[in-house]
């Protein structure tokens, strides 16, 4: 039952969307093909061009050596290593205010030009310039969660061995030397965020988060909420590209004890509604009483939900989630198909999920659970199916959402999918660049911070020559690079 309510939830998400599984032959029916249209007309509002560059300023950006940024902001991370007090372990704070300076490109690497309250990278690109500038308010309030720093560590070494074992190794060693000790990961949450990109002067990316401060608890399982966040691409400034913006708003969504868990997604184009979502589970999350005798509790009652993609799909309905838990402990008993088919009366009437075309009142789908019989654990269980009105005829989820039967889906998703890992390559490329220039520079507790030449001049590791070297722990050297 537990894998059923599951298979729910990703149904909230996904019914308008293409699933997995590949397992029945193609459907040929008009909500199909209704269903198929609606999402590729979704698909279809993504700008190429504007995506292409994108990607070519993600590129140039990318070949900048960010290996003086990185060793620059782990000796800070180092003096905010702090001991709990009462226990051998240690806190360690992360906040955005310690991460400042305005930086600028020399010789091919980032390179810190001054101090600052915020932080900003400067470059150009064909005579313009280029800016992203990160500022953060000064009213925080903290949270914290746990966390084991030799088990991140051994993480990140594993991440890395099949790539190269000398970097994991040494970028193993480092990790566990900066957290050996550290049990609690405190973050200084600001009440705003904001992050703008420039290019000559213009916004190409905004981004505007205020926390509401009041609902974050000591841990984020005790409260955490964005009151608000903006994100907006203008899409008209990087030339070739028909103006105007892309824009995803989210509004008082996470958790907050009483109010319980809240989603509120929107996605615009040009000013244009693409999609939205709204998820809501008043309640108190209650971990320390999960199971009862009764069953899974959870702490909210009820799941709402209303989900609408271009005005031509919605999904509304609702899920009584703690009856619907409870319901869960007897299945596991169950041991024929008579038994099963009359719990799962009782669970259907839990639930009132259906899709509509085009904002109309009358349900063109709803979601049932059906029985089926695992051949292979030998028991009944509970399957989800959506039961089309038109013709009454009832698809297991995985069967219908499959490739199949949605080919067009697959293949614009499989397009877009593509140039995203174009994208992923070029930030994981660089960043394996910049794991093993400070591996190569065996980063252990001691690093080297400043580079200047023996004049004075403020320069980088990769220039040649004599250079003067100022160490994390304020001693001075001078090193020869060939």
């Amino acid at each position: 039952m537990k894998r059923t309510i599951t298979r729910y939830f990703f149904v909230l998400f996904t019914l308008l969307m293409t699933a997995t599984t590949v397992r029945a032959e193609a459907v040929q029916s008009a909500d199909r093909d209704k269903i198929s249209g609606i999402v590729v007309n979704l698909i279809n509002q993504w700008d190429q061009q504007a995506f292409e560059n994108a990607k070519m300023l993600i590129t140039q950006v990318a070949q900048f050596d960010l290996t003086n940024v990185a060793t620059g902001s782990l000796v800070k991370l180092l003096g905010m290593k702090s001991a709990i007090e009462g226990t051998t372990d240690y806190r360690l704070l992360f906040s955005g205010r310690v991460f400042t300076g305005h930086f600028v490109v020399q010789d091919g690497a980032w390179v810190k030009e001054s101090d600052a309250d915020d932080l900003q990278f400067t470059y150009e690109v064909n005579g313009v310039p280029v800016v992203l500038k990160l500022t953060t308010s000064d009213e925080t309030k903290m949270t914290s969660v746990p966390m084991e720093g030799e088990d991140i560590a051994s993480m990140v070494g594993g991440l890395l061995s099949g790539k190269d074992s000398q970097m994991a190794e040494v970028a193993t060693m480092a990790l566990e030397s900066f957290l050996d000790g550290v049990t609690m990961l405190s973050l200084d949450v600001p009440a705003q965020t904001n992050l703008d990109l420039t290019i000559g002067g213009q916004p190409l990316v905004t981004l505007d988060i205020k926390m509401d401060l009041d609902a974050l608890g000591e841990t984020p399982l005790d409260g955490i909420m964005v009151s608000n966040a903006n994100l907006k691409f203008y899409k008209g400034l990087l030339g070739n590209t028909t103006p105007g913006t892309y824009e995803v708003n989210i509004a008082n969504t996470g958790y907050k004890p009483g109010a319980g868990i809240n989603i509120d997604i929107t996605g615009k184009k040009d000013n244009a509604q693409l999609i939205s979502l709204k998820l809501n589970a008043p309640g108190t999350l209650d971990l320390q009483n999960l199971i009862t005798e009764e069953g899974i509790n959870l702490g909210f009652d009820q799941v709402t939900v209303d989900a609408d993609v271009m005005g031509q799909g919605q999904l509304k309905g609702n899920i009584n989630l703690n009856a619907l838990l409870s319901l869960s402990s007897a299945m596991d008993m169950i041991t024929s198909e008579a038994e099963m088919k009359a719990l799962l009366e009782q669970a259907n009437q839990q639930i009132d999920v259906k899709l509509y075309y085009d904002g109309s009142t009358t349900p063109a789908a709803s979601l049932q659970l059906l029985p089926a019989y695992d051949e292979e654990d030998e028991e009944w269980a509970a399957e989800a199916y959506i039961v089309f009105a038109s013709d009454n005829k009832s698809y297991l989820i995985g069967d219908f959402f499959s490739e199949e039967n949605f080919p067009e889906i697959l293949q614009a998703v499989m397009g877009i999918a593509g140039e995203m890992g174009d994208i992923a390559e070029i930030i994981k490329n660089r960043t394996e660049e910049t794991i093993q220039s400070v591996a190569d520079a065996k980063l252990q507790k001691t690093v080297a911070t400043e580079f200047y030449t023996i004049d004075g001049r403020r320069t980088t590791q990769a220039a040649k020559g004599l250079k003067v070297v100022r160490m994390s722990d304020g001693t001075i050297r001078k090193v020869m690079a060939r």
